[in-house]
């Protein structure tokens, strides 16, 4: 694990793993948004350097990145990772999130996905680059909105080998 983190200089360039990838520009966002799709059907959302969301084929949530926090699935909540630092040594002290706290996230991450699909239906962004076809592009990235906001089952099984 880094002991100084950055930000990508150039998400677009740096993400290969994402066999589709682009990134949404809108004057109502500071940052433009990274949507990448990986040929398993795994996807994730940038919304800048933060949050993060990461999910299966399906659309449900296995990883994230929230106010500086990573977040696991454990199947039937997430676990927040936060990492404490010293001179000597990072380490990330888990703590699972309790029912409210759930809620909470979910509902901020719906919220998230759904403007986004709102904007996309009322035309109101762009694609400055992408790997296929803009009208594709947008295309795609409403169907992934899609399969988030309709999954009934937001949490991904427990991600094997972590606890």
């Amino acid at each position: 694990m880094a002991r100084q983190e950055q930000d990508r200089e150039d998400l677009f360039a740096e993400a290969t793993a994402y066999s589709i990838r682009g990134e949404l520009i809108s004057s109502d966002r500071n940052e433009p948004v990274f949507v990448g799709l990986k040929v398993s059907g795994l996807f994730s959302f940038y919304f800048g350097a933060d949050p993060v969301y990461h999910f299966t084929e399906t659309g449900q949530i296995r990883r994230a990145f929230v106010d500086g926090d990573l977040y696991r699935t454990q199947g039937q909540t997430l676990a927040r990772l936060q990492r404490q630092r010293t001179e000597e040594s990072s380490l990330l002290l888990r703590n699972d999130l309790a029912e409210n706290e759930l809620e909470l996230f979910c509902a901020n991450m719906l919220n998230s996905i759904s403007s986004l699909s709102a904007d996309i239906d009322q035309m109101k962004v762009g694609v400055s680059r992408a790997t296929i076809s803009e009208l594709e592009f947008q295309k795609c990235v409403k169907e992934l909105c899609d399969k988030v906001l309709i999954q009934q089952k937001p949490l991904a099984p427990r991600i094997r080998g972590k606890r």
